[in-house]
């Protein structure tokens, strides 16, 4: 495929003949180069489309993702005695179930686990020890009865209830650092969800870049670092960028 007298098509990799450049350094006057301003374009990518389903490559095919805009909202937050996911636990969980508009549908009550006082004098690194003898977390994985596994059947009977398997996305902030302590502790919980994610820290760095004015703004956090305060900290300042970044979309 040919747009004007530039072949864009036929090649291996989409952006192989595409050089990294700075601000400072001019892209090439070389008229058969791709520019960046090519890659920008639907033409483009199009192009690319049509070349991947050539005899010469594997089929294209795209399915539908049976995505339905109703579905819930399933927001989980954790507490750790630590960021290593090689070594450190879940010491607390909480959910809430929003619908797609952030209204509550249901939530279930926070789970703390318990674990010996020699893996909290052993596991707990420095930061936690001090926050969660703060917040009272760590008296209250002191007195809870509740094992790993008590919680992951728990919650999995709670979300039976509300999503469907691989239909319903997963929220919260960083969100990826609780999923991958889920996988690693609560497998069933995390086999519910799709790897598609709603990071609400996400946005928060692409409106400090884009609208510093506006993320000034944002609603303040009191951290408290108990995971059912942090869940409803993160539902609130997704619903002020769905307010003030997508209010004009919707109302169309």
């Amino acid at each position: 495929m040919y747009r004007g007298d530039r072949r864009i098509g036929a090649i291996t990799n989409p952006f192989s003949k595409v050089k990294h450049f700075t601000s400072t350094t001019a892209p090439s006057p070389d008229p058969n180069r791709i520019t960046w301003e090519d890659l920008m374009t639907d033409e483009y990518f199009h192009s690319v489309k049509e070349e991947y389903t050539s005899s010469k490559h594997q089929p294209f095919h795209e399915q539908p993702l049976g995505f339905n805009p109703n579905e819930p909202i399933v927001w989980i937050d954790i507490e750790t005695s630590g960021l290593d996911i090689n070594k450190d636990k879940i010491l607390e969980i909480s959910c809430v179930i929003t619908d797609s508009n952030l209204n509550l549908i249901s939530e279930h009550e926070s789970m703390v686990i318990n674990y010996p006082e020699e893996f909290i004098n052993k596991n707990f690194s420095e930061w936690c020890k001090k926050q969660h003898m703060l917040s009272g977390l760590t008296d209250d994985v002191r007195t809870s009865t509740l094992t790993i596994k008590d919680a992951e059947i728990n919650l999995v009977k709670f979300l039976n209830r509300f999503t469907r398997k691989l239909q319903t996305n997963l929220a919260g902030n960083s969100i990826h650092f609780d999923k991958q302590f889920l996988q690693k502790e609560m497998p069933l919980v995390d086999s519910i969800f799709p790897h598609r994610l709603i990071d609400v820290s996400s946005f928060g760095e692409l409106c400090k870049r884009w609208n510093p004015q506006l993320y000034a703004q944002r609603p303040a956090k009191v951290k408290l670092h108990r995971s059912r305060a942090d869940i409803y900290e993160s539902i609130r300042e997704m619903m002020f960028y769905r307010k003030y970044i997508f209010s004009n979309l919707l109302r169309k």
